[in-house]
């Protein structure tokens, strides 16, 4: 589909984050000259190959880029946390230092964490938050889950399927799975994102994607959450909306004059608003940063 040169990866985390990566990192995370996106027929997953996934190694220098943008309080979140009830086993994957987990004990939820990263096993050990390394771990350990949370994880993940698997075999028979990942249909997305290429991200997610791993895997998809997009986007959106209308029936000075005016009118605070709550901004084509699937492991006789 589309190929890319590793040392324009390399480059643009240079020049877009104002990172750069020593040699010993561009050399174990580059397996050949050019990567190429692929689409899987069967899981409609789009793919970088070949692609190696990020390390600490690789990580630690990202961190210290001055715009990489790791959110505390994410869209889903908030979305995720009000469908939780008090006394709720939820586990959370790549779990950060505990910002979901936060809001979910405000619901009287028992909070668990699988994370790898030291400085955020610290800090959830620190929170009196029970940590995992792994999935498996946290299933020898014999720990029944209702609620097993993954926000953008599975961009990071070189096996999703492996993946899929060992969320559902953790979580109770009923239990809801909640996956959220970038949505590439996203309205703000600049042509090269260095962040959306290996090593960072293996994988690109659509609706249908999410869709086809309720079927892959054997669960209930219960639904599918495409967060709005953010106000300046919408409003350009709404004007170039009303731009394409208007020329349809109009022409020349008149096109222009009415479109510009119409455009002002569509786009103040108010109706830009109204557009966000209602979920009309889905019919304009214009979607935010993230995509959240809600599974539900089904019960042994359904």
């Amino acid at each position: 589909m589309e190929r890319i040169s590793y040392d324009v990866i390399w480059a643009s985390y240079d020049d877009v984050l104002g990172v750069k990566f020593s040699d010993s990192i561009r050399s174990s995370h580059s397996p050949a000259e050019f990567t190429v996106l692929h689409e899987c027929q069967r899981c409609l997953i789009q793919f970088f190959d070949p692609a190696t996934p990020g390390d600490p190694e690789f990580y630690s220098e990202l961190s210290r880029a001055p715009s990489v943008p790791y959110h505390d309080d994410r869209w889903e979140f908030a979305v995720v946390a009000q469908q939780l009830s008090a006394g709720q086993n939820v586990l959370d994957i790549g779990a950060g230092p505990g910002w979901f987990l936060d809001q979910a004990r405000l619901r009287g939820c028992e909070v668990r964490a699988v994370e790898h990263n030291p400085g955020a096993i610290r800090e959830l050990e620190t929170r009196g938050i029970e940590t995992f390394k792994s999935i498996d771990s946290l299933r020898r350990a014999n720990v029944e889950i209702d609620v097993v949370s993954a926000f953008h994880i599975i961009e990071h993940v070189p096996d999703v399927a492996s993946f899929f698997e060992e969320a559902k075999r953790v979580l109770r028979p009923g239990g809801a799975f909640f996956v959220s990942a970038p949505n590439r249909a996203r309205s703000v997305m600049d042509a090269f994102e260095p962040l959306d290429m290996p090593p960072h991200h293996l994988t690109r997610w659509s609706t249908a994607a999410l869709q086809q791993q309720a079927k892959i895997h054997g669960l209930d998809l219960l639904s599918i959450l495409q967060e709005p997009p953010d106000v300046s986007a919408l409003r350009s959106g709404i004007r170039t909306r009303v731009d394409q209308q208007l020329g349809r029936v109009l022409s020349g000075q008149a096109a222009w004059f009415f479109a510009r005016a119409a455009g002002k009118l569509m786009a103040r605070n108010a109706v830009v608003s109204l557009t966000r709550r209602n979920g009309r901004y889905i019919r304009y084509g214009l979607f935010g940063h993230s995509l959240l699937a809600r599974y539900r492991k089904p019960f042994p006789a359904e």
